[in-house]
């Protein structure tokens, strides 16, 4: 079976079922992908519309998904072959190998392409603005080279990062009060407990201590990411008034924290 640069099997028809046409939340446009990883997308994408600025909106100018074509750099078939690859705005964002975004139009774009990662810092996504040759316009599923990626992106990275970010069949994600500390992600289980085993600093506890911070469970100053140990006090307090039990930080403590 023929494969995309990603590794992702190559779509040869528009009409297959396994492509999906799925509306991109926010915005009345549509975008054909690999059903499997329209819902990713169809977030990735909703995030573009709600956080860049006027010029680079999602409501007009074109935006592809899906194309059955050979790559305009390699010779192989493109990620948009396999429907794992999106075009946005290139009447802006020119296909001509020069950068086209701001500075502020890029760090807007980290900070989304950050927001999708796996519990082990893979990037699911990236983008070409980043590239030898600009090509800011276009989005896929990361390749092992890519900034922030560890390997080629799987079903399993996508599918993690879906439960990570909340996101449903349809592309909407669970976002987060603007004005919370607590980032959104959920932190692996596993890396609070060693963290509270252990006694260090790290991202999992904090994580624990900014949900906290946020249900008003907390006293003190604002927890500080990167030097926030496991809060046992404020973890005790909170299952002392959901009538959790059970020595430690236990899952149902983190099911009732992050459920």
């Amino acid at each position: 079976m023929a494969k995309s640069l990603n590794g992702w099997p190559v779509i040869k028809s528009r009409v297959s079922r396994k492509l999906r046409l799925i509306n991109i939340p926010g915005t009345n446009r549509r975008v054909r992908f690999n059903k499997n990883v329209a819902p990713v997308f169809a977030s990735f994408l909703a995030d573009w519309h709600r956080e860049m600025p006027d010029r680079l909106k999602l409501d007009k100018g074109p935006l592809d998904g899906w194309t059955y074509r050979f790559s305009r750099y390699v010779k192989n078939y493109s990620n948009h072959a396999s429907g794992t690859a999106v075009d946005a705005r290139y009447d802006i964002l020119k296909p001509d190998g020069k950068p086209h975004m701001t500075k502020k139009e890029r760090q807007i774009l980290d900070n989304i392409l950050n927001r999708y990662k796996t519990y082990d810092g893979h990037r699911i996504f990236a983008n070409g603005e980043w590239w030898r040759k600009n090509d800011g316009m276009h989005t896929e599923l990361s390749q092992s080279w890519d900034r922030g990626a560890k390997r080629n992106t799987t079903m399993k990275d996508v599918l993690e990062v879906q439960k990570i970010l909340g996101i449903d069949k349809n592309g909407n994600r669970n976002i987060v009060d603007e004005d919370a500390l607590w980032d959104g992600i959920v932190p692996q289980y596993q890396n609070v407990k060693k963290s509270e085993s252990e006694g260090i600093a790290s991202i999992a506890a904090w994580r624990v201590a900014a949900r906290l911070f946020d249900l008003g469970c907390w006293k003190g100053k604002k927890p500080v990411k990167y030097q926030q140990k496991y809060p046992t006090k404020a973890v005790e307090a909170f299952k002392l008034d959901n009538k959790i039990k059970g020595e430690g930080y236990t899952s149902k403590t983190h099911e009732k924290l992050f459920g």
